[in-house]
């Protein structure tokens, strides 16, 4: 399994984390959404679901920290 090993942080049970301000995050939500594998039809990954509020709050915070440091330049 490929969360075994340099790679355990990356999942929690069989689901993978997702990665945000520097570390592996799991969901506060707990759901997470399947990966089908188009030849087997069955289930290659499972993947952490995040709410659209905190994907916005993420993106306004890459992209302020984009801004600081164009101003540094």
């Amino acid at each position: 399994m490929a969360g075994s090993g340099v790679f355990a942080e990356t999942i929690d049970g069989d689901v993978f984390k997702y990665y945000a301000d520097g570390e592996w995050k799991k969901s506060s939500s707990g759901k997470f959404v399947s990966i089908i594998n188009p030849t087997t039809r069955k289930t290659q990954y499972k993947v952490q679901v995040n709410k659209q509020g905190r994907s916005e709050q993420r993106k306004e915070k890459q992209m302020d920290a984009l801004v600081r440091r164009r101003r540094n330049l």
